[in-house]
C-alpha cells in the first residue's frame, strides 16, 4: 500500500473511532445506555442534597425580595417528598422517583434562568442540571431530557421581558448562556460516559472476581471434605454425610452400620513401592472398596491407612454382620509397577442406635472396634462397650504413668531370696512399685505392659536402674552383702543407650558387678535373638550376672539357652502354684531344674507360697526360692530390718521320692 493510501486508511480509522465515540456519547451505542446498578444510591444522594438545598434557596430568595422565585423553589421542593417515599419501594417505583427528581431540578433551574435571583447570579446554578440528568438516567434518556430542558431554557430566554418579574438579561448574555448550557451538557454527557464505563468495567471485574472466588471457595470446600489421592470423602466430609444420614433415619426401622477398616503394614509397603506408586495403590484400594460398599453406602478415607464406610439398612431385611462381611472377606491384591502387592486388613464396626445415637460417636466406636480387633488379633470385631471402658482406663492410666515418671514417683521394693541348700538369705529381687499420692498401688502387671506399648518403657527402665543401684549401694553400706537382681524389659535391652547407662550407674554405685543380676525375660529372645545375644555378652564382659526370667513360659529355642552367657534360670511362679494339683506341673518343674543343672546354671524358683512347694524344690535340688512363704516385696528400709533379724531357715531334709 502507498504512503497516501496508508494515510487515508489511518484517517478513516480515526474518523470511525470518533463516530463511535460520538454514538457512545449520545447513548446510541454500547453499554453506556445501561442503567447503573447504583441508581438507587444515586437517587438517594441527589434527594439528600437537593431537598435541603432547594428549601434553603427558597428562604434566601424570599428574604432577598425574589418572592416569585422563592415560591417556585418551595413548590418544586414538594416534588422531592413523594420521590423520597417512592425510592424506598425498590426497582418497581425507582423510575417514577427519578422522574420526580428530574422534574424538581428542571423546575428550579428554569426558574433561575427566568428570574435570575440576586444580581441575576442564580442562573449559574442551572449548569448543574445536565450533571443531575446524566447522574440519574442512562446516557440516551439523559440526552433527551437535557435537550428538552435546553429547548425550554432557550424559549424562556426568548420570552424574556414578557414574563412578569423576569430578570432581564442582555442579548449577549443570553447567547453566552445558551452556548454554555449546551457545553455543560456535553461535559456532563462525557463525564457520565466515563463514569458509566468505569462502573461497567468495575461490575465486570467484580463479577469475574466473584466467579473466581466462588470457584476457589468451592475448591477449598472440596479439599476440606475430600481426600486428594482417592477422591473419597475425608473425615470431615464423611462426618457431614453421616450426620445427614442420622438426622433422616428412623431408628425404629433402620440401623446405620459404620465399618472402620485399617490396612496393615502400609508404611512399609509405601517404602517399597514409592510415593507415586503408593498413591496409585490407594486408588486401587478405594475402587475395590467402593465396589463392595455399593451405591447404598458411603465410603471415606479418614487416615493414610484407614477407610470408613457406613450404610443405612432396614432392620427387618439386613444385619450389621452382612455389611461387615462385605468388607471383611474382600481380598486386596494388586499389581503396581509390575510388583504384586497383597494388603492385609482388619476391621471393626458399630451400629446406630444400638451403640450410640450420634454420628461422631458412631465413627469413634467403629474405630474403637477396629482397635479391639487388632488387639485381639482377629479379622473383625463388633464394638464392645466393656473393652472401650478398658481402653479409656488404660488411656487414663497412661497419663498418670507419664506424670508419675516425670515426678519420679515410682520406687524399688525388694523380695528376699533364700538358698534352698543352707536356708540362708542369699539375695533379693528388685521389683518396681508405683504408689499413687492417695496411697493406692498400681500393680506392675498393669503399668509395665502399658509402658512397653506406649514408649514409656525407656524412661521407666532408666528410673528403675537409678533406684536399683542407689538401693543396692545402701544395702552394702548397711553391711548386707546380698546378690540383687533387676528385671529389664526386652525393649530396654534392645536400646543401645541402656548398657551405657547401666555401666555408668554400676561404676558410680561401688557395688561389685558379680553381686548384680540382670534378669532377661525368655520370651524377649523370640523377637530380637541376635541383638539380645550380643547384649548378653556385653553384660558378661562387665562382670554382671544374668538370669533367664519366667523360664518355661516363652517360646525361645534351647539352642539360644545353650549359647547364652547366663548364670541362672528362674522358674515362673505359674508352675509352682499348680505343683500339688497335677503331676504334669511337677514333672515340668523337675525337668527345668535338671535342664538348668545340666547346663551348669543355678535355678531359682519364684512364687514359693507353701511348705509343700519348698519341700518339692529342696528334694529336687533347686538352688534358690522366693515367694510369699518367705516374705512379700517390701520397701528398702523394711527389707534392711527383715534381713538383719531373719535367721537361716530350717529346711526339710532332701530325700528321694
Amino acid at each position: 500500500m502507498s504512503e497516501s493510501g496508508t494515510r487515508v486508511a489511518t484517517l478513516a480509522r480515526q474518523a470511525n473511532s470518533l463516530l463511535l465515540y460520538l454514538l457512545y456519547l449520545l447513548g446510541l451505542r454500547g453499554s453506556s445506555a445501561v442503567v447503573s446498578t447504583e441508581r438507587g444510591q444515586h437517587l438517594l444522594t441527589a434527594l439528600a442534597i437537593g431537598l435541603p438545598l432547594s428549601l434553603a434557596f427558597a428562604l434566601f430568595n424570599y428574604a432577598a425580595g425574589f418572592h416569585a422565585l422563592a415560591l417556585v423553589e418551595a413548590a418544586a421542593s414538594l416534588l422531592l417528598l413523594p420521590a423520597l417515599w417512592l425510592q424506598r419501594g425498590g426497582a418497581r417505583l425507582m423510575n417514577a422517583a427519578e422522574w420526580l427528581a428530574l422534574a424538581w431540578g428542571a423546575t428550579i433551574s428554569l426558574a433561575l434562568v427566568v428570574f435570575g435571583g440576586v444580581e441575576g447570579s442564580g442562573v449559574l446554578w442551572a449548569f448543574a442540571y445536565p450533571f443531575l440528568a446524566f447522574f440519574l438516567k442512562p446516557q440516551g434518556t439523559a440526552w433527551v431530557v437535557c435537550l428538552a430542558w435546553l429547548g425550554l431554557a432557550l424559549m424562556l430566554l426568548a420570552l424574556g421581558s414578557s414574563i412578569p418579574a423576569a430578570w432581564l438579561h442582555s442579548p449577549e448574555f443570553k447567547a453566552q448562556l445558551a452556548s454554555s448550557l449546551l457545553f455543560a451538557t456535553l461535559i456532563a454527557a462525557a463525564f457520565n460516559l466515563v463514569r458509566s464505563r468505569f462502573e461497567q468495567q468495575l461490575a465486570e471485574r467484580v463479577a469475574e472476581n466473584t466467579s473466581k472466588a466462588r470457584a476457589y471457595l468451592e475448591e477449598l470446600q472440596y479439599l476440606a471434605e475430600h481426600d486428594l489421592v482417592t477422591g473419597l470423602r475425608n473425615r470431615a466430609g464423611l462426618l457431614l454425610a453421616l450426620e445427614a444420614a442420622v438426622a433422616s433415619a428412623d431408628p425404629e426401622l433402620e440401623s446405620i452400620v459404620a465399618v472402620s477398616l485399617r490396612l496393615e503394614r502400609l508404611p512399609e509397603t509405601f517404602n517399597v513401592v514409592g510415593e507415586d506408586a503408593g498413591d496409585r495403590l490407594m486408588q486401587h484400594v478405594a475402587h475395590a472398596l467402593s465396589l463392595r460398599v455399593g451405591e447404598g453406602g458411603v465410603l471415606g478415607r479418614t487416615r493414610l491407612d484407614e477407610f470408613i464406610a457406613f450404610q443405612r439398612i432396614d432392620r427387618a431385611l439386613a444385619t450389621p454382620d452382612r455389611v461387615m462381611g462385605a468388607l471383611r472377606n474382600l481380598p486386596l491384591s494388586f499389581t503396581v509397577d509390575g510388583l504384586p502387592i497383597y494388603l492385609d486388613h482388619v476391621s471393626g464396626s458399630a451400629t446406630l442406635p444400638d451403640h450410640t445415637d450420634n454420628a461422631r460417636d458412631l465413627l469413634r466406636k467403629a474405630e474403637q472396634a477396629m482397635i479391639q480387633a487388632r488387639a485381639r488379633r482377629v479379622d473383625t470385631a463388633l464394638y464392645d462397650g466393656q473393652l472401650d471402658h478398658n481402653f479409656r482406663q488404660r488411656t487414663r492410666l497412661f497419663g498418670e504413668l507419664r506424670e508419675a515418671l516425670s515426678r519420679e514417683r515410682l520406687d524399688i521394693w525388694f523380695q528376699p531370696q533364700f538358698c534352698l541348700r543352707t536356708g540362708k538369705l542369699s539375695g533379693a529381687e528388685a521389683l518396681a512399685r508405683w504408689i499413687r499420692p492417695d496411697g493406692s498401688m498400681v500393680l506392675p502387671g498393669e503399668f509395665i505392659p502399658l509402658a512397653e506399648q506406649s514408649g514409656l518403657i525407656k524412661p521407666l527402665g532408666e528410673l528403675m536402674l537409678r533406684r536399683f543401684f542407689a538401693s543396692a549401694a545402701q544395702l552394702r553400706d548397711q553391711g548386707l552383702d546380698l546378690r540383687c537382681s533387676v528385671n529389664l524389659s526386652a525393649r530396654n535391652l534392645v536400646d543401645p543407650q541402656t548398657l551405657s547407662v547401666l555401666a555408668k550407674l554400676l561404676a558410680g554405685s561401688g557395688v561389685p558387678a558379680d553381686r548384680v543380676v540382670v534378669e532377661l525375660t525368655e520370651s524377649s529372645f523370640a523377637d530380637e535373638p541376635e541383638f539380645l545375644m550380643r547384649t548378653a555378652f556385653e553384660l558378661r564382659s562387665m562382670g554382671i550376672r544374668q538370669s533367664i526370667d519366667d523360664f518355661g513360659t516363652g517360646y525361645s529355642s534351647l539352642a539360644y539357652l545353650r549359647e547364652l552367657p547366663v548364670d541362672e534360670l528362674k522358674i515362673d511362679q505359674v508352675f509352682l502354684r499348680q505343683l500339688d494339683e497335677t503331676g504334669r506341673s511337677a514333672s515340668l518343674v523337675r525337668a527345668m531344674i535338671e535342664v538348668g543343672h545340666t547346663l551348669g546354671l543355678e535355678v531359682v524358683a519364684e512364687g514359693v507360697e507353701n511348705e509343700a512347694a519348698e519341700r518339692f524344690l529342696v528334694r529336687h535340688g533347686c538352688d534358690f526360692g522366693q515367694g510369699f512363704l518367705y516374705a512379700p516385696a517390701m520397701p528398702l528400709d523394711q527389707f534392711v530390718d527383715y534381713a538383719r533379724r531373719t535367721a537361716p531357715r530350717e529346711l526339710p531334709v532332701a530325700q528321694s521320692e
